[in-house]
């Protein structure tokens, strides 16, 4: 009796996992390039900008391929000025080592790459949030979840914004 018990739970715990695991999720993968691109300002053309959180401080910026359709109630679409770009490398400099209450730590961007589930590239993300999770629910749309703090990375340390 024990082992058939047994045997029903860690059937349903392995359909179960299965069923979290499917979904056609993209990945993600720090890239120190694409913070040369946003803390030089020079935004690539073959992306449509958005931003997180409030526009004049954003969380984070997101450049996502024309040909995809970015389905979100958190990111902002916005035109890519020169004004636009100058405002935020400014605010980056000016944020560097503030306090932020979400990760418990000092504020930071970083950069990142964002790939589709066939490694693709289709966007990428200049964030103070290091966790950012993105979804394909169906050909030609992305979701995009709003980026948030991992829990445990310790921040004591940063490099330079230059």
């Amino acid at each position: 009796m024990l082992t058939s018990t047994f045997r029903v739970v860690m059937l349903l715990l392995v359909v179960s996992m299965l069923g979290c695991a499917a979904g056609n999720y993209g990945s993600t993968s720090r890239n120190n390039d694409v913070d040369r691109i946003f803390r030089a300002g020079a935004m690539p053309d073959e992306y449509r900008y958005y931003y997180y959180g409030v526009e004049a401080e954003p969380a984070a910026i997101m450049g996502i391929r024309k040909d995809l359709t970015l389905r979100s109630k958190f990111w902002h679409e916005v035109a890519i000025t020169e004004q636009q770009v100058q405002k935020w490398r400014k605010f980056f400099i000016q944020s560097i080592g503030w306090y932020d209450d979400r990760k418990h730590g000092s504020l930071w961007f970083d950069g990142y790459s964002l790939f589709d589930p066939k490694g693709r590239e289709v966007g990428i993300v200049y964030s103070q949030y290091d966790w950012i999770v993105t979804d394909f629910p169906e050909p030609g749309v992305i979701v995009v979840h709003s980026p948030q703090p991992k829990e445990g990375r310790s921040s004591l340390l940063r490099p330079s914004f230059r």
